[in-house]
């Protein structure tokens, strides 16, 4: 079962205290001693959680919070995840996340083969989502992590979580790197 606005309540009460701070931080402490200016457009989307959208347009802001643009991914993901789970269902977590995992492929190859730039690929929402449901995907197949899992199947993760970045290097195209 869940609970949309206790949900929601919990993401923004996990995220939006620090995140805001240290763009606080950003605009009015930093300024004062000629460290930081970030740009309109760019203010707007950190402040929006769309600053992966700005940067895809503009490019990356010179400022020290320029690696906020994934909390906007995390944020516009979680915005739509558990809207979908209420209208799939808990038991389909599975499906909905090979869905997310699914449409970032081929957002990415899409997005190569129109001639996107790299900046635009690797902040796009549409082609980042993959990594956040593989980890949702995780969760349900392992709801109690890695306590009830022999040395064997651990073993057996961190031979798969090491050998596939190095094996996709080295066969698969960019796009399903």
């Amino acid at each position: 079962h869940i609970r949309l606005v206790a949900f929601y309540k919990r993401r923004a009460l996990r995220i939006w205290p620090l995140y805001f701070s240290f763009l606080a931080v950003a605009v009015f402490v930093l300024p004062l001693f000629g460290w930081e200016h970030i740009a309109g457009s760019h203010l707007f989307g950190f402040a929006t959680f769309t600053e992966n959208w700005v940067i895809v347009r503009n490019g990356y802001p010179h400022s020290v919070a320029a690696p906020l643009w994934s909390v906007s991914v995390e944020e516009q993901f979680y915005l739509i995840w558990p809207l979908l789970i209420v209208l799939a269902g808990v038991s389909r977590i599975w499906l909905v996340s090979s869905i997310f995992i699914v449409a970032a492929l081929i957002s990415r190859w899409i997005m190569v083969r129109t001639g996107a730039d790299n900046v635009s690929i690797w902040t796009s929402t549409l082609s980042h989502v993959d990594s956040i449901a593989v980890g949702a995907m995780l969760a349900y197949f392992l709801p109690d992590g890695l306590r009830n899992m022999t040395m064997f199947e651990r073993a057996l993760i961190l031979v798969i979580g090491l050998a596939l970045p190095v094996l996709s290097r080295m066969s698969a195209p960019e796009t399903i790197r």
